[in-house]
């Protein structure tokens, strides 16, 4: 497996998720003066990259765990909010 196996943290959900995401990243973006500008990232930028692009793409940590998993957290938010 090519990749980093790192650690995340969703702050909404309070809970860490184990996750293999690609150790590099290019990505291409529009600067300021709206110049095509091209980004190589390594290592911990390129996983937060990878990590803010989910969000921005609408998907949140547990659209990445199993079905078990979701369940679970499901019915720890209902109890922790009283229902």
């Amino acid at each position: 497996e090519d990749g980093i196996r790192d650690v995340e943290r969703s702050r909404g959900l309070g809970d860490v998720y184990k996750r293999q995401r690609p150790g590099s990243v290019e990505i291409s973006y529009l600067d300021i003066d709206g110049e095509r500008k091209l980004l190589s990232a390594n290592d911990l930028l390129a996983v937060v990259i990878q990590h803010e692009m989910d969000h921005l793409d609408g998907k949140m940590m547990v659209d990445f765990i199993s079905n078990i998993k979701r369940e679970m957290i499901r019915k720890k938010l209902l109890k922790a909010k009283g229902g």
